[in-house]
């Protein structure tokens, strides 16, 4: 594995984000906490970050949060499209999508259904991977 580095490691209120390099292309963000509209904000100049520095593999450590905001999805789904086009994923380890924010998230209207099912399997599935990957 690569260098374990702390990039940025903040706490505000009743969320935290913090981030580390894992490895070539790789990192790792972990969420603590609540994390509402503001830290979601936070969340998305964070990305924006990693991914300025070249990370292609993006995993997202959820197991600590205990509620989230509405807006915390789409900016998952636009990562995982950010990351698709340069062959990079997003992993999401640990969100369970029925957290009590998580209920205020709309029915997709037509004309965003398919950004919102893409998003939306960005939360809500696992990652597999495939054995030769993981042999790596």
């Amino acid at each position: 594995m690569g260098q374990l580095r702390v990039e940025h490691a903040r706490s505000v209120g009743t969320s935290f984000i913090g981030s580390f390099d894992d490895g070539p292309d790789h990192a790792v963000i972990v969420l603590r906490g609540a994390i509402d509209a503001t830290a979601v904000e936070r969340l998305g100049l964070h990305i924006d970050g990693l991914l300025g520095a070249g990370t292609r593999f993006l995993t997202i450590d959820a197991s600590a949060v205990h509620d989230y905001a509405p807006q915390l999805v789409p900016l998952l789904g636009s990562t995982q499209r950010r990351l698709g086009a340069r062959a990079g994923i997003v992993a999401v380890r640990g969100l369970p999508p029925d957290l009590p924010s998580a209920a205020a998230v709309t029915a997709p209207t037509s004309e965003s259904a398919s950004a919102d099912t893409a998003t939306a399997s960005v939360v809500a599935s696992p990652v597999e991977h495939a054995p030769s990957a993981l042999a790596r």
